[in-house]
């Protein structure tokens, strides 16, 4: 792999610095992630997407002058932003985003805001369990650097699982309790908040498979918005099992 066991905290932020390196220094093209040959043993398509996304978002949101949405856990010992997910992962997303920025300048504004507007306002009313975060803007830049801080960390935890006992697949088993039936149970990733992820399960008590990792867990009824609770966050393979007071 070209990792020692010592030297896994490098190769992690080595790699979280190839993925935000097109988010970083977009020059207006859809740059590709560099991934070298010992990368490609790795299961690393969920940090793919993401830093993709997080690439589309950023040169959307350059084009618009508008700040990077993100959202801080109040009750953890790190307490970097993580960047908020404004859909780039699905391609209507990535058109719309294109379409708008693509116009003339005296039209981007105001459609940009429209659309920036209704997705946090959805994040904000629907987003949060109590008081375990708030929503904060960074510069662009600054977000990148939070998202780059956080993959490292999730890196870390993953390139551990991946080089040493190979987890079966299609991933670690984890449950997940709530307190009110028939929610839907959701999970990010600690890098990147998305709505993007369910359990399979409608019921108090849902068990799924997960990468290796480090996730934040919501729940909620169908077709609604999970509540995200930020007031822990979970570790598999360490952690298979969270509660969540919802």
């Amino acid at each position: 792999m070209g990792a020692t066991t010592g030297g896994l905290d490098g190769y992690a932020a080595d790699l979280a610095g190839r993925f935000v390196r097109p988010a970083r220094e977009d020059g207006g093209e859809r740059a590709p992630v560099e991934l070298r040959s010992d990368d490609n043993r790795l299961p690393l398509q969920d940090v793919y997407i993401a830093s993709e996304a997080l690439r589309d978002q950023c040169h959307f949101l350059r084009r618009a002058n508008l700040l990077f949405p993100c959202v801080v856990p109040l009750n953890q010992r790190d307490r970097t932003p993580i960047p908020i997910s404004l859909g780039f992962e699905h391609d209507p997303v990535k058109s719309m985003g294109r379409a708008i920025t693509s116009g003339p300048s005296e039209l981007v504004l105001p459609l940009v805001m429209r659309f920036q507007d209704r997705r946090l306002k959805e994040f904000e009313s629907r987003g949060l369990w109590e008081r375990s975060a708030q929503f904060v803007d960074l510069e662009i830049d600054g977000a990148i650097t939070a998202f780059e801080h956080r993959l490292t960390s999730f890196l870390g935890t993953r390139l551990q699982t991946s080089l040493g006992t190979q987890s079966p697949s299609p991933g670690l088993k984890f449950t997940v309790e709530t307190t009110t039936d028939h929610l839907r149970v959701s999970y990010h990733p600690i890098f990147w908040k998305s709505n993007q992820r369910a359990m399979n399960q409608l019921s108090r008590v849902a068990t799924d498979y997960i990468a290796s990792g480090q996730y934040y867990f919501g729940a909620a009824l169908p077709a609604q918005n999970p509540q995200f609770d930020f007031s822990a966050s979970y570790v598999p393979p360490s952690d298979s099992y969270a509660k969540l007071a919802l």
